[in-house]
């Protein structure tokens, strides 16, 4: 946790707007995010406040411009799968957005942890992530920096897609100046590498697919330098063979392949089309394990561990169902607590007998 002063010299206890400052949570190209209370509605906040030191007066009018952009694009946007923004202002020369906080951890954070899934669990996430982003892209917004990071998990086990600070309206004009190259080199689409005018959802989409190739192998396609992984994903097919000991779905090994086309005009087009994948898969996944509860894929010993650590934080599996609980019990686990219940039941009613 930061709680040190941040460029702007605001500290705990500042008030800011609406907000008093409690505590820095983060930071990022465009801005420092601190988490806050809310005078007025007196509920948790995530203030985000836009970082200018260093910046020249273009480039601060720039920033200031896509922080606004920010603030709109999000707050035209409505799912459970989506951060919502509350509000938006300015408090001695500083632009501020305020968000809903969401406490848990991030899919990064996850990963550092247990750097490979379980296939089905990969797939949940996909499927879920994707839920979320069908309500952005059929508003005409492309989020442009789908990564582990921005996916955050909340403490009712809830997948969340944060940060639009790159999105863009397809609808509106663009920014004044150039864009350049946005978003994160290891996640980030061969299109918008080539600086095409026409990037649009499946760009997202391509950035789904580097996330789900690191969640069942361990590690995204393409690693080295920045200039090398741009390079690759431009021009250069990944590997799509399993690590040894490690099976994946010809389903899933199909679906990856897929979002992971150099051109997109042969990768899925959207992301509903995603998620009613991820639904097939699941299922089929789903009966393979009932059909077979002793085969287990190498990884699910790890993957069982991870479990248990979500189980304890969170709650445990995922669902790909908009707006559902990623994260709740399985039946076993049902039927184990339900036993347990019983037992517990039983040597209370043999103690009060044996009492009386």
């Amino acid at each position: 946790m930061l709680d040190e002063k941040d460029h702007s010299g605001l500290g705990a206890g500042s008030v800011l707007g609406k907000c008093r400052l409690t505590s820095r949570i983060g930071h990022g190209g465009m801005g420092v995010v601190w988490e806050a209370r809310h005078l007025t509605l007196e509920i948790p906040v995530a203030v985000k406040i836009l970082r200018e030191q260093g910046l020249s007066a273009t480039e601060s009018a720039r920033y200031r411009e896509r922080f606004q952009r920010e603030a709109r694009i999000a707050a035209r946007l409505s799912h459970p799968g989506l951060v919502r923004v509350l509000d938006f202002g300015e408090d001695g020369g500083r632009p501020y957005l305020v968000m809903e906080l969401v406490q848990g951890w991030t899919l990064e954070q996850y990963l550092s942890r247990q750097t490979m899934l379980s296939e089905k669990l990969a797939i949940q996430v996909v499927g879920h992530v994707c839920a979320a982003l069908s309500v952005a892209h059929e508003a005409g917004i492309i989020h442009r920096d789908i990564k582990p990071s921005n996916i955050l998990i909340d403490k009712e086990g809830k997948l969340k897609v944060s940060d639009l600070g790159l999105a863009r309206d397809l609808m509106a004009p663009a920014l004044t100046g150039p864009d350049g190259i946005l978003g994160t080199p290891l996640y980030i689409a061969p299109e918008v590498i080539d600086g095409l005018e026409d990037v649009d959802c499946r760009a997202d989409l391509y950035s789904v697919g580097v996330m789900l190739y690191q969640m069942l192998f361990g590690k995204p396609p393409f690693q080295g330098g920045a200039a090398q992984i741009l390079h690759a994903h431009a021009f250069q097919q990944p590997d799509l063979e399993p690590p040894p000991g490690v099976e994946v779905s010809s389903a899933t090994r199909s679906l990856l392949r897929r979002l992971l086309e150099k051109r997109p005009d042969k990768r899925i087009d959207s992301a509903n089309q995603v998620v009613a994948i991820c639904r097939s898969i699941h299922a089929r996944l789903e009966g393979r394990s009932s059909r077979d509860s002793e085969s287990r894929r190498p990884t699910d010993s790890a993957d069982s561990k991870f479990r248990k650590t979500l189980a304890g934080q969170f709650g445990a599996s995922v669902s790909v169902e908009s707006g559902r609980r990623i994260l709740h019990t399985t039946f076993k686990e049902r039927v184990m607590i339900w036993i347990l219940l019983g037992v517990v039941v039983a040597a209370a009613i043999g103690g009060w007998l044996a009492s009386r």
